[in-house]
C-alpha cells in the first residue's frame, strides 16, 4: 500500500503546490513510483507538471462527486514514474456534493484504495480547512505543512495544527505530522531568522533541518510546465530533495536518469573540496539505520582520484560515511569526469541547497572559488542562485576576530548575530555578552545601535574637549579613549601652576 503524504496549510502562498510538485518528483527520480492528487481547484499542481486544462477530464471532481474510477483520472507526467490526478475549477464545487454523501470524510480515502501499484502518495490541498482537506487528512499517514517564514505564519500555524489533532482523534488515529518545512527564507533578512528561531524552538524535532530559500527560479519553473528541480538543477529551492529521506544531493547528474554503478564502499574517499568539515554522529546513526533497512535510494556522486585506482567523493560523503555504519559492502554510485573548480562547485551546492553548511565554511568556499578559481561575486552569484550583495554580506564574515569566528562555527551565533558585529569596535567582547545572555538577533541589533549611538556621544564630546580646553589653558589636550586617558601637556610650570589654581577654583 502507497504511503500518503498530505501537504497542507490553510494559508494560501506559502509553497505548497511547489513542495508537492518537487517532492513527488524527487522520489520518481530515484525510482519511486509515485501519484500526485491536485485537490487544489486553482490546479496549480497540474499546471506545473504540464497537463494543458483541455487534457484533465475526467479529474478529481469527476472522481470525488460523479464515483468516475480514478484509474480513468490518471495522467503520466514528462517525468518517469511521476503521474497525477489533475484539477479543474469544478473542484470548487466539490465540497457541496461531498457534504450530502454518507461517510463524506473519507470519500478520498477510498478512492485511492484503487489507484494501485504507487508507492507514494503526495495530496495538495487546497488553501483552507474545509472538507476537501479533511477528505485528505483522512487518508494520510503523514502531514507536511509548508510554512512562509514570517509571523503571520505563525497564528495560522496554531489553528492548522488543532485542526490535523482534531482529525486524528476523530477520523484517523495513525495520522502523524512529517514536518514542518519553511519556506520562503530569505538570509538577507532578519525577520526570517527570528521566524525560524520562534518556531524551532516551540516546535523543535517537528521542523526539518531544510530550509527553502527564496529563488526566482522556484516561480518560473511552473511556468514552463516543469518542477524546479528538472527546470533549473542549480535552483536552491531544490534543497527539498532533502526530504526524501535521505537527504539527497540533489545534483543534476541524479535528475538525468542514468544509471547508477555499484562500487565497493572501501573504494570511495572523501572530496578534498568538501567544504563542510563536521558531520553530526547522532543523524549518521539515524540515517544509517534508514539505509539499512530500505537501502541506499540516491547515488553518490564520484570522480576517479589522482591514481586512478579509487574514487573521490564529489557529493554525498555523508551518504557514505552512514552506508559504513550501515554496514554496506557496496554503493550505488555516478562517475563523473569533472575538473577540480566544477567539483568545488557542487560540493558547496550540494550543502548550500541543504543549509548544511555552517556561516563560516560558506564563506572559506566562496573565498576559495574567488582565489584559486577565478571566480568573481558576480559569477559566483549566478552559478549558486545567490544574489551578489548576499555573496559579498557573507564574505565579510572573515574579517571577524578568529574568537568569533570559532562561534560562528559551532553555531554558538548566527549569521545574523555574526553580521551585527562586523563593523563594530570589541567585536569579542560583544559576542561573549550575546552568548552569555542569549540574545536574540534583534537584541543584538539593539545592543549594537545603542552602543554606536554613546559612541557618536563620546567622539562629539572628544571634539568640544580638545578644542575648548587648549584655548583655555593655552596648552595641547588630547583624548585617549584607548587607554581612557586625558593628557595634559604643559610647557612650563608656571601654566601647570595656572592651571591647578583653576581646578581650586571650581
Amino acid at each position: 500500500m502507497a504511503k500518503v503524504f498530505a501537504v497542507v496549510n490553510q494559508k494560501g502562498g506559502v509553497g505548497k503546490t511547489t513542495t508537492s510538485i518537487n517532492l513527488a518528483t524527487a522520489f520518481a527520480v530515484v525510482g519511486k513510483s509515485t501519484l500526485m492528487v491536485d485537490l487544489d481547484p486553482q490546479g496549480n499542481s497540474s499546471s506545473g507538471l504540464g497537463i494543458a486544462y483541455a487534457a484533465r477530464s475526467p479529474d478529481i471532481y469527476r472522481v470525488l462527486v460523479d464515483n468516475y474510477p480514478i484509474t480513468e483520472a490518471i495522467r503520466s507526467t514528462c517525468i518517469p514514474n511521476l503521474s497525477i490526478v489533475p484539477s479543474t475549477i469544478d473542484l470548487s464545487a466539490a465540497e457541496l456534493g461531498l457534504a450530502q454523501m454518507e461517510s463524506r470524510e473519507f470519500v478520498l480515502k477510498n478512492c485511492l484504495l484503487h489507484a494501485t501499484g504507487y508507492q507514494y502518495v503526495f495530496v495538495d490541498c487546497p488553501p483552507s480547512l474545509g472538507l476537501l482537506t479533511i477528505n485528505a487528512l483522512a487518508a494520510a499517514h503523514s502531514v507536511i505543512i509548508p510554512m512562509q517564514c514570517e509571523f503571520f505564519a505563525l497564528e495560522g500555524l496554531k489553528h492548522l495544527m488543532k485542526t490535523v489533532n482534531l482529525v486524528k482523534k476523530r477520523l484517523n488515529p495513525s495520522l502523524t505530522i512529517e514536518g514542518i518545512l519553511l519556506t520562503m527564507y530569505d538570509r538577507r533578512n532578519n525577520l526570517s531568522e527570528q521566524v525560524e528561531e520562534n518556531i524551532r524552538e516551540h516546535l523543535r524535532e517537528n521542523v526539518y533541518k531544510t530550509v527553502i530559500p527564496r529563488n526566482v527560479r522556484l516561480s518560473e519553473a511552473p511556468s514552463h510546465g516543469k518542477p524546479a528541480i528538472i527546470y533549473d538543477y542549480k535552483c536552491p529551492g531544490k534543497g527539498i530533495l532533502e526530504l526524501i529521506g535521505e537527504e539527497s544531493s540533489g545534483d543534476v547528474d541524479t535528475l538525468t536518469m542514468e544509471a547508477p554503478t555499484r562500487v565497493r564502499v572501501n573504494m570511495l574517499h572523501p572530496g578534498r573540496f568538501q567544504p563542510r568539515r563536521r558531520f553530526d554522529q547522532a543523524s549518521i546513526k539515524e540515517l544509517a539505520g534508514s539505509i539499512a533497512r530500505n537501502g541506499l535510494i540516491q547515488p553518490i556522486i564520484v570522480r576517479k582520484d589522482a591514481l586512478g585506482d579509487r574514487y573521490e567523493i564529489i557529493a554525498g560523503e555523508r551518504r557514505w560515511r552512514a552506508s559504513i555504519a550501515a554496514k554496506l559492502a557496496d554503493v550505488p554510485v555516478i562517475i563523473r569526469n569533472v575538473s577540480d573548480s566544477k567539483c568545488l562547485e557542487i560540493s558547496v551546492i550540494e550543502n548550500i541547497q541543504r543549509e548544511d553548511l555552517t556561516v563560516l565554511e560558506e564563506a572559506e568556499s566562496y573565498k576559495k572559488l574567488i582565489d584559486e578559481f577565478n571566480h568573481t561575486h558576480e559569477s559566483l552569484a549566478a552559478i549558486l542562485g545567490r544574489s551578489r550583495s548576499h555573496i559579498t554580506n557573507i564574505l565579510r564574515i572573515l574579517t571577524l576576530p578568529d574568537s568569533v569566528k570559532r562561534m560562528i562555527s559551532d553555531r554558538s551565533i548566527s549569521f545574523g548575530h555574526a553580521r551585527c558585529l562586523l563593523g563594530v569596535e570589541n567585536p569579542e567582547e560583544l559576542a561573549e555578552r550575546i552568548l552569555s545572555s542569549g540574545m536574540s538577533v534583534r537584541e543584538t541589533e539593539a545592543m549594537v545601535k545603542d552602543l554606536q549611538n554613546h559612541t557618536d556621544v563620546v567622539q562629539a564630546t572628544t571634539v568640544r574637549i580638545e578644542s575648548f580646553l587648549p584655548g583655555r589653558l593655552d596648552t595641547e589636550v588630547r583624548v585617549r579613549k584607548s587607554g581612557k586617558r586625558l593628557t595634559i601637556n604643559f610647557i612650563s610650570e608656571e601654566k601647570c601652576e595656572d592651571f591647578f589654581k583653576m581646578l581650586d577654583k571650581l
